[in-house]
């Protein structure tokens, strides 16, 4: 069963490939046409600059998906391919680190005020539609 799903899975990943391909190709026909329609002739084609947005955004969405599932990242990798791969680890540390650091640093913030906020008894009275109103006394 599992093999079963497995290979749906890979066929449904195969399948979202070749859409990316012909939603790629598409978009090249239609700013080449724009570009075609602007300087040379005029084409019978409304709105090409919508077309080509609808389709970046749906290569966007279905590309994203494919990285997601491949555990791949977005990011251009130009260079890092033609790096050694001492350099190529150093520099995704390095990355990995440049980018949980502001999350970790702001967290800590947001610990370290709570914890030195002055803290007074608070009422809330919220309703129930199945009980009475209660009162709930809670520190903030």
């Amino acid at each position: 069963m599992i093999d079963l799903l497995q290979g749906a899975l890979d066929g449904v990943e195969r399948v979202l490939a070749w859409i990316i391909a012909a939603l790629m190709l598409c978009l090249v026909v239609v700013v080449a046409s724009q570009l075609v329609d602007r300087h040379v002739i005029t084409l019978p084609m409304a709105a090409p600059d919508q077309y080509a947005r609808v389709m970046l955004v749906w290569i966007t969405f279905i590309g994203f998906a494919l990285a997601v599932k491949n555990g791949l990242n977005i990011r251009v990798d130009l260079i890092d391919q033609r790096l050694p791969v001492v350099v190529r680890r150093a520099l995704d540390t390095l990355f990995d680190l440049t980018r949980r650091t502001p999350f970790h640093s702001s967290a800590l913030a947001v610990q370290f005020y709570d914890a030195a906020r002055p803290r007074r008894p608070s009422v809330f009275v919220t309703h129930s539609f199945v009980t009475h109103s209660f009162v709930v006394v809670k520190f903030c």
